[in-house]
């Protein structure tokens, strides 16, 4: 199994704290992803409640929150995504919003 790391960098037109409130919301994530989601389910709150997200493209993703740290605007989750070929696991880290 090849592990990598993907950075990204964005800018938003906003208050940290207004960016940060959409970022937060779990189950909110089209919120901010936009026309790229096409639905999101979520299975409880808090560290350890799983999203899945269906794409207008590709495969279902389900995500796992499994680190969550709103002093620091950050949180991770844990995906497993379902290919036809093969199945992957992968962590994301969000967060890093500042004034």
């Amino acid at each position: 199994m090849t592990h990598g790391i993907v950075r990204a960098r964005d800018s938003f037109e906003a208050p940290a704290d207004a960016v940060w409130s959409s970022f937060q919301d779990f189950g909110g994530i089209s919120k901010w992803a936009g026309r790229m989601i096409k639905g999101c389910t979520l299975e409880g709150e808090g560290v350890g409640a799983v999203r899945t997200l269906t794409f207008t493209q590709g495969n279902p993703l389900r995500e796992r929150l499994v680190q969550f740290d709103d002093a620091d605007r950050s949180f991770i989750v844990n995906a497993a995504i379902a290919r036809p070929s093969r199945s992957e696991n992968r962590e994301s880290s969000y967060g890093g919003i500042a004034e």
